[in-house]
């Protein structure tokens, strides 16, 4: 098991663009949070790239969202 100092996740979060500043903060936040519990690292190390994504650049079955 690495030790929990040299642990450095980075977390990527792709999500259909139009929630706000303030709650993809809260989300964030709550994130590293609970990554630096479970892997006992420190905030300082967790990075987290969140992407907002458009409903018609993503898509499941074949089928756009924005068609759903």
């Amino acid at each position: 098991m690495m030790n929990g100092s040299a642990s450095m996740p980075l977390i990527q979060v792709d999500m259909f663009e139009g929630r706000s500043d303030e709650l993809v903060r809260v989300f964030v936040e709550e994130l590293t949070a609970t990554t630096c519990r479970i892997l006992g690292c420190k905030a300082e190390h967790v990075s987290i790239i969140v992407r907002d994504v458009p409903p018609s650049r993503w898509a499941t079955g074949g089928v756009p969202w924005e068609n759903v």
